[in-house]
């Protein structure tokens, strides 16, 4: 998927997009208006917050989202 499709397409797709690129559930801490930019700004703030962490996005997350865990 394109860049473009996930910033253009439907949400269902971009949050699927956020669960590929983060390994699992998330929750959102902040969920911004689902327009262009918003979303252009969650994809640079999980790349960002990846790459800062040696390529594993952390529990505690970014601005916008957070790692859920799975209960038994």
């Amino acid at each position: 998927m394109t860049d473009e499709e996930i910033l253009s397409g439907d949400w269902e797709k971009f949050e699927a997009w956020i669960r590929e690129q983060v390994g699992g559930g998330f929750i959102w801490k902040i969920r911004p208006l689902d327009i262009k930019a918003n979303r252009q700004a969650v994809m640079e703030s999980i790349l960002r917050t990846i790459k800062e962490n040696d390529g594993i996005f952390p529990p505690k997350g970014d601005t916008f989202i957070e790692l859920t865990t799975k209960k038994d």
